[in-house]
């Protein structure tokens, strides 16, 4: 009963009917058109219109862009452990170490950046601080270390790039255009770019 009632507190809050997870944590924004589905993790985050996140992924300080796409089981933003310190355990380190200090290391210092009209395979790892670039493409079972080009698709682990998803010319027009940011009635306008698939570029105006 009280994920029943946090889920209509959430869909109450956000004013949207398409949040399906109970797990909203801390500060966290989300358009009216956006989708969250079945425990998702969402801890002080940002997801923009038209984006998702696919079931069981965890989402932390990560700022989504506009139509991007993510798959489930995916974890972003994830905190970090300190390395150089004697221990990794947040026992010896965290708010609730065992010494009863204050803490020492934040294991969220950096935020993660998804830009828009992305697309995040299932049983992606993007780890903390990253910023994939509009357009990216993350193959299913990558694990990101680096920064993202616009437009590229990356694969394996860690991830490297696989190739450019269009020419630098045809990169360069989308980097311009910046279609996401297009007003409800100019995309209906502009519907013949998202319907002739590989031949979009046929369609842009003079």
């Amino acid at each position: 009963m009280k994920k029943i009632l946090k889920m209509l507190y959430y869909r109450f809050k956000f004013k949207n009917k398409k949040i399906y997870s109970t797990y909203l944590i801390g500060k966290v924004k989300v358009s009216s058109t956006a989708r969250i589905y079945k425990r998702v993790t969402f801890f002080n985050s940002t997801i923009k219109k038209y984006s998702y996140i696919n079931e069981n992924s965890s989402i932390s300080y990560t700022n989504i862009g506009k139509f991007t796409s993510i798959g489930s089981n995916c974890g972003i933003g994830l905190p970090e452990h300190p390395v150089a310190f004697i221990s990794t355990s947040p026992f010896t380190y965290s708010s609730e170490n065992i010494f009863g200090n204050k803490e020492t290391f934040h294991p969220y210092s950096k935020e993660t950046i998804i830009g828009n009209d992305c697309w995040i395979g299932n049983n992606v790892i993007i780890m903390q601080g990253i910023s994939i670039g509009d357009g990216a493409i993350i193959a299913a079972g990558a694990v990101v270390t680096k920064n993202v080009e616009p437009y590229s698709i990356v694969a394996g682990v860690p991830a490297k790039l696989i190739k450019y998803r269009f020419s630098q010319e045809k990169i360069t027009i989308l980097e311009n255009l910046k279609w996401w940011n297009w007003s409800e009635e100019k995309l209906i306008k502009n519907k013949d770019l998202f319907y002739h698939g590989k031949y979009w570029s046929n369609y842009l105006e003079e």
